[in-house]
């Protein structure tokens, strides 16, 4: 005492509350192996009891009760660091014993941090060391300490070690002085386990509910690729760009969601596994599998606790977590959120709306447009606006298929084969091309020599093109490529009939023309064209004409009841004429003379050749419309035994070859905008000097170059083309009733629709990958899925309630400052824990005196076991004393994973009607096989 009188005087001391101070005591022990968690300075409290035995000494972070007399304290010690010694030469001979003291001495204001005291070798001394100099050697004040501690003492970061806080739990301890028992060590304040009523347990069940029904629906939509049709377009309820974002935005509330079920699902089962008895306990390396699925950066930075637990079950779950919520979202982007793309054929019945029969001249007037009117033009500006667009759609047909000659010619593909050839094209309203198909193909060579003349028999089709209409016609509610930003595309395959053109063209000489030959006939010595035909005597009909040699050839005569055509004159070379003289005939004529000579016939000769054309329905053929913004192709489709949307298949009482008369009458509009009769004036038309450069000299076709009849054939495609718009959709003509007097035009104030069966493929947003490698996101979706529904599952039937996650940061950190320090971690303060410290297993203990929760480790022998020193002992004061109502650990803490039931002192440390204590023991008891 006359050394603190004689000391300088120190700051004073505001109030100052106990402070938490957590040893680790083995017995026996000495003083080296303490490493103090937390180190205060308090002053001396009273009410100390008096403990009679040193073996009893109880180091535990009880409070002093206030009734018991302070003992004057008449020993050295340091802040943070208290060292007790016996009067006795007896006791100075005991192993120090280390009491976790905390002394406040007014005189002294340093504190000693256990690092300085382990190097001055406090702890180290012998039996019979000298105990004043270890007085001297760890007593230091202010003025005399070694500058070597002069900066742990008065570093601004440690200054407030030194300083009172506003609340604390621990008093000063000293052997020979114990804790009252009632006074509480950090009591929990709220219970460590929630019930199914409280916010947080219902928050994450709704969280997994949410995760789990939608993660289902994202499932299912990427399996079944559903298709959104009118619900996303551009006029539609969602647009492209919206149904995108929210698509996103709810794949991220799921990814979300499912890593904070997952998180809270991680923490229960750890936290459990912690309080489990007979488990395994939980190590540093399970500790942070929290972080790889929050922040999966932490995988690689901190590989270390991969490296550890990674390969562990409930590590395994854990990093097949953090890969599933890493690429959820990608994911969802390539297999759910809709995607412009084609699905599968679909067969539909779909409905045409039919305003027309079939090649109806009165129809085409009424469709072309034109500025001119009947006060322009009475009565020839319907039909000039029709030859016009005649002439146009022929040329450009004919010129288009002349290209795909030159190409083929210089490519050297050239071919005598007719199905190899260039197929007929044709346009429709200046976007949509249209290509047709060679059909009822025949052996020219065959044919030649059966008739003994050059025969060039060719059929072409051409697709149906009222299909157009219909595809685009709202009943059928197929999305078109401008409901989709531009980017839409759809094929319909119709079963319609499709309309052909065949063309039949021999070779006759001048002798055998004669019969057919108007300026020939007896009693016609000049012949003047300006009077042709009405200033000549043409019989009509039932008169059937003269006989010629390819009567049987061309089907002419009363045996077949088709009239034989007649012409003005023989055409000079390059030249070509037609017959237009009878109305009702169902063919159009066209003869040309050549410049040549056929193979076989006299140099000086001229070739000449008639070709008949003439237009019929055939179901052999399908017609299929693809649509898209940049432009449409309607083609055809020609091999019945092939394909299955033939008209045939659809209607197999359709006729084929039944020719059409109504198309003739186009077809004459046609012939004279090509200039097919320009020769009766040998006005040498272009058109028709090229066509009779085409004409085959020999009986089979010239690879090299396209013969008349493919030309003729090309060339005519176009009124077959235009003939078909808003026509019928069947082979035949069902509305009679509906004719005007004259037969053709269909009364226009009705609107009627006939169906056809058709499949369709149209591009519209869907979910579903678009590449074959993205069905590997299949897997994360499914992991995903059968994830949430486990948690779900574990958090509605596993348990009751939540109890305290202690693996999240803030729990784990106030558990940790309220728990003894561990050798386990020796070291691993500055740097953090390395190798075999990540494996090192935990337990979380409850101190049923105070309702206090800590943590120690299982791997340090006696660490954290209970001291059954006086526990053993038969005390014949069990039960009379508060201090033997049971075992205290390193600090005061139980210990509740060993020792229970057996040891002694059990039902002693529990607290009668501990909630927190009951629980415990509840949760403690189960199967750590139910807990991963």
């Amino acid at each position: 005492m006359a050394d603190h009188a004689q000391s300088p005087p120190s700051p004073p001391h505001p109030a100052i509350s106990p402070e938490v101070v957590e040893p680790q005591v083995q017995s026996p022990i000495t003083i080296s192996s303490y490493i103090p968690s937390i180190i205060s300075s308090v002053h001396p409290g009273a009410g100390y009891t008096p403990i009679d035995d040193f073996q009893d000494q109880d180091t535990s972070y009880k409070g002093a009760s206030p009734e018991q007399p302070q003992k004057e304290d008449k020993d050295d010690s340091v802040h943070g660091l208290r060292i007790q010694f016996p009067d006795d030469g007896e006791e100075r001979e005991r192993r120090l014993s280390f009491g976790a003291s905390v002394i406040h001495k007014p005189s002294s204001t340093s504190l000693l941090s256990p690092n300085s005291a382990r190097s001055m070798g406090l702890g180290r001394h012998s039996r019979s060391a000298s105990l004043d100099s270890e007085e001297q050697d760890i007593t230091y004040r202010q003025g005399s300490e070694p500058s070597l501690y002069r900066s742990y003492t008065e570093d601004d970061d440690t200054r407030n070690l030194t300083r009172p806080r506003a609340s604390t739990s621990a008093t000063s301890i000293t052997i020979g002085q114990t804790l009252h028992p009632d006074e509480p060590l950090c009591k929990t304040k709220r219970h460590f386990f929630q019930g199914r009523a409280n916010w947080l347990y219902i928050t994450i069940i709704s969280l997994s509910v949410y995760s789990t029904i939608f993660s289902a629906i994202w499932l299912g939509l990427a399996v079944t690729k559903p298709h959104y049709g009118r619900h996303i377009m551009d006029s539609g309820p969602l647009t492209p760009s919206t149904a995108s974002l929210l698509c996103a935005a709810f794949a991220k509330t799921i990814e979300l969601s499912f890593v904070t079920v997952f998180v809270s699902f991680l923490g229960q089962v750890l936290s459990h596994r912690a309080i489990v008895t007979n488990s395994k306990g939980i190590t540093i390396a399970e500790m942070a599998m929290r972080a790889w699925v929050q922040q999966p950066g932490t995988m690689i930075t901190h590989w270390e606790s991969v490296r550890y637990a990674g390969l562990t079950f409930l590590g395994a779950i854990s990093l097949t977590a953090a890969v599933m919520a890493m690429f959820y979202t990608t994911a969802s982007d390539a297999l759910v959120a809709p995607k412009l793309k084609f699905g599968s054929s679909e067969l539909r019945v779909l409905h045409g709306e039919v305003k027309t029969i079939f090649a109806n001249e009165s129809q085409q007037i009424a469709n072309c447009k034109t500025p001119m009117n009947n006060d322009n033009d009475n009565w020839n500006y319907g039909p000039t606006c029709v030859e016009i667009e005649h002439s146009g759609q022929a040329y450009h047909n004919y010129a288009q298929f002349l290209t795909n000659w030159d190409v083929i010619i210089k490519a050297g593909n050239g071919t005598t084969e007719q199905l190899k050839r260039p197929l007929p094209v044709g346009m429709l309203y200046d976007n949509t091309s249209i290509t047709g198909s060679w059909v009822e193909i025949n052996n020219m060579n065959n044919v030649s020599n059966h008739f003994n003349r050059v025969v060039n028999n060719v059929t072409l089709a051409m697709p149906l093109t009222s299909v157009f209409n219909a595809a685009k016609h709202p009943v059928n509610g197929i999305l078109q490529p401008q409901e989709l930003d531009g980017l839409g595309e759809y094929y319909v395959h119709a079963s319609v009939p499709s309309p052909t053109i065949n063309v039949l063209c021999a070779s006759l000489t001048e002798e055998e023309l004669q019969p057919l030959i108007v300026s020939s006939w007896p009693g016609t010595h000049t012949f003047n064209h300006s009077l042709y035909p009405g200033g000549y005597d043409i019989p009509r009909r039932p008169s059937w004409f003269n006989k010629t040699v390819v009567d049987d050839l061309f089907g002419w005569g009363e045996r077949y009841g088709r009239r034989a055509p007649v012409f003005p004159i023989i055409p000079a070379p390059f030249n070509t004429v037609y017959n237009n003289t009878d109305e009702e005939s169902d063919s159009l004529y066209v003869l040309a003379t050549s410049n040549y000579s056929a193979v076989g016939d006299p140099p000086d000769t001229k070739m000449n050749m008639i070709c008949s054309l003439r237009s019929a329905m055939t179901p052999e053929c399908s017609t299929t419309f693809h649509s898209s913004f940049s432009g449409s192709a309607l083609s055809t489709t020609c091999n019945a035994s092939h394909d299955q949307m033939a008209y045939t298949h659809s209607r197999p009482d359709a006729t084929s070859g039944v020719t059409n008369v109504n198309w003739t009458t186009v077809a004459n509009q046609w012939g004279i905008t090509v200039s097919l009769g320009a020769g009766l004036t040998s006005d040498n038309a272009s058109n028709a000097r090229l066509l009779t450069q085409m004409m085959p000299l020999d009986r089979q076709l010239d690879p090299a170059r396209p013969s008349i009849a493919e030309a003729l054939a090309v060339e005519a495609g176009c009124t077959v083309i235009l003939s078909g718009i808003d026509s019928p959709l069947i082979h035949y003509w069902n509305y009679t009733d509906q004719l005007d007097i004259n037969g053709q035009t269909w009364k226009r104030n009705h609107t009627e629709f006939q169906a056809f069966n058709a499949t369709v493929r149209s591009q519209e947003y869907s979910s579903g990958g678009t590449l074959r490698w993205q069905g590997a996101f299949y897997i994360i979706l499914v992991a995903v899925f059968l994830t949430n529904a486990f948690c779900l599952a574990y958090f509605v039937l596993g348990h009751h309630g939540l109890m305290t996650d202690y693996i999240e940061p803030q729990n784990l950190f106030a558990l940790s400052l309220g728990s003894p320090p561990s050798k386990a971690l020796e070291g691993a303060c500055g740097g953090g824990p390395e190798g075999n410290q990540f494996l090192s297993s935990w337990h979380i203990e409850l101190d049923r005196r105070r309702d206090h929760f800590f943590v120690r480790s299982l791997d340090v022998p006696g660490e954290g076991e209970v001291r059954r020193r006086r526990n053993n002992r038969k005390s014949k004061d069990v039960g009379d004393s508060e201090e033997d109502e049971g075992p205290i650990t390193d600090g005061g803490m139980m210990n509740s994973a060993k020792g229970r039931g057996s040891e002694g002192g059990y039902e002693e440390m529990r607290m009668e009607g501990s909630p927190v204590a009951e629980m415990y023991d509840r949760l403690s008891k189960r199967r750590t096989s139910s807990l991963l």
